[in-house]
């Protein structure tokens, strides 16, 4: 029997979290909930075992808003640093919502690929 998948969901909505967790457990899945607050000290717990990375960014703590990434409260650049730190190759996904169109697209495209390159 091979182990279940594991699943890290962070976000700052305490409903969705919950309800997402659900869905996915019902699937079979394995996940581990955190908040905003806990991003940083959670990835140390799992970040040997990172296998893909899904960036997006939100403007306040507790609120369904995203902001373009890199503006907002999630640390992105810290979590890819540390990422990069240990030799990490996988994917980066990145989840652009914050209507600002394509000019919003190409912002978080280029402070990805800015935070991933920084040495």
């Amino acid at each position: 029997m091979s182990p279940k998948p594991k699943i890290l969901l962070v976000d700052d909505e305490e409903r969705f979290r919950t309800t997402l967790k659900k869905m996915l457990t019902a699937q079979g899945l394995t996940v581990a909930l955190a908040a905003g607050e806990d991003t940083l000290a959670l990835f140390e717990q799992v970040r040997s075992r990172v296998g893909y990375v899904h960036v997006n960014d939100v403007g306040k703590a507790g609120v369904f808003e995203f902001a373009p990434i890199g503006t907002g409260l999630a640390p992105i650049r810290e979590v890819l640093r540390r990422l990069r730190e240990q030799g990490y190759a996988g994917w980066v996904g990145i989840e652009e919502a914050s209507r600002t169109g394509k000019q919003g697209f190409r912002q978080a495209v280029q402070y990805t690929r800015r935070a991933l390159q920084a040495s």
